[in-house]
């Protein structure tokens, strides 16, 4: 996990002499999927340069009835344009970097400039290290599959993100994006000093039925490790330990050490066990999912059941999806070819803001296209 470094921070001056923050930010990772949408590589490869000098808004732009409208329209610029543009758009490692040029003088002129020029005062000062989410507003036409997918990141996905024209890069101050710091998302993200995580090695509960792990200093775990961490606090409040809500997971640790050789206490339960239980049942659907699709090809000549395989694999479907179907739609699904060539055709073009939401998008055109 990665915290911010406030070096990468600059600040110029313009041809008027305005001061401009100028921010590092990454978006759009190769092949994420946001909001059901796969955006391919060699489609991001393509067109990622036309986010060049884009506007930024604070917010996706938006009319009175919500309805999503660019950031070039008059209430995209009268409302949501704070000084604030996307410039020296790049490709690093996968993701497109853009870098955030604030003008200070502009955005002083609004209640959310004056905000926005707060947070980065803030980091600057080292008073927070938190990265900022932004989120790509971008034109597509959509090609629509005949069944839902998964990426190799494991996100499902049934549209797949056709002939990208890039509107904007907005700056969410309230709301999280489609795609987070966690994906390599954001402003100032992916920059600094790592931070300590406890990393789990799964390969070896999956061969041996045992796991190895690693933690290091005081840190707290985070993310689908909580489970881990919750699991453990309730075995030893279950034999009576005194565990503070807000203890280390070293803490934790130490007191499950302590209890093998605490005469009140008798377990068998240890600490390599505990874990390894935790894991096993994590991984219980997983396991089962695999043997399910073991099952199936095993009842099958192998010639076929590698010819069949291999057609679902170019159609796109893994190991975990293949599972879930019966003999019959295995059969059927391998004679579907889901190609850009024999799918339907794509459509109108259909405006994606990429920010966490459920509803669904629109773009009411009347509101900008004069």
């Amino acid at each position: 996990i990665n915290a911010v470094n406030t070096s990468k921070i600059r600040i110029e001056r313009d041809d008027k002499n305005d001061e401009i923050i100028i921010i590092p930010s990454y978006t759009m990772p190769d092949d994420i999927v946001m909001n059901g949408v796969l955006y391919p590589k060699e489609e991001i490869e393509t067109s990622y340069r036309g986010l060049e000098g884009t506007p930024a808004p604070i917010g996706h732009p938006h009319d009175s009835e919500g309805n999503y409208v660019s950031a070039s329209s008059e209430i995209g610029v009268n409302r949501f344009m704070h000084g604030v543009f996307n410039g020296r758009v790049e490709r690093h490692d996968g993701r497109i970097y853009v870098e955030k040029r604030v003008n200070v003088n502009v955005a002083s002129r609004t209640d959310q400039g004056k905000r926005l020029i707060r947070i980065l005062r803030d980091i600057m000062d080292g008073l927070t290290e938190d990265p900022i989410h932004t989120s790509t507003g971008v034109f597509i036409k959509p090609q629509q599959l005949p069944q839902m997918r998964v990426s190799e990141s494991g996100k499902e996905y049934q549209t797949i993100a056709r002939g990208l024209v890039w509107d904007h890069d907005a700056i969410l101050l309230d709301e999280e994006g489609a795609a987070t710091p966690f994906d390599g998302v954001g402003m100032l993200v992916n920059q600094g000093e790592q931070t300590h995580v406890m990393r789990v090695n799964c390969s070896d509960i999956a061969n041996t039925g045992q796991t190895s792990y690693h933690m290091q200093d005081d840190n707290k775990l985070t993310g689908a490790n909580m489970a881990l961490r919750d699991m453990l606090t309730g075995f030893l409040k279950a034999n009576k330990v005194d565990v503070a809500e807000d203890a280390s997971d070293a803490i934790l640790l130490d007191h499950l050490e302590a209890m093998q050789v605490n005469e009140e206490i008798k377990t068998e339960i240890n600490h390599d066990e505990l874990i390894g239980n935790a894991l096993t049942e994590a991984l219980k659907p997983v396991t089962e999912k695999l043997e399910s699709f073991e099952a199936k090809f095993n009842a099958m000549d192998e010639e076929k059941k590698k010819a069949l395989l291999d057609k679902l694999k170019s159609n796109g479907y893994d190991e975990e999806a293949i599972a879930n179907m019966s003999d019959e739609d295995m059969e059927k699904n391998a004679s579907i070819k889901a190609n850009s060539d024999q799918e339907a055709e794509f459509g109108v073009p259909e405006f994606k803001p990429n920010q966490s939401k459920d509803s669904a998008f629109s773009t009411n055109l009347d509101d900008w296209s004069k």
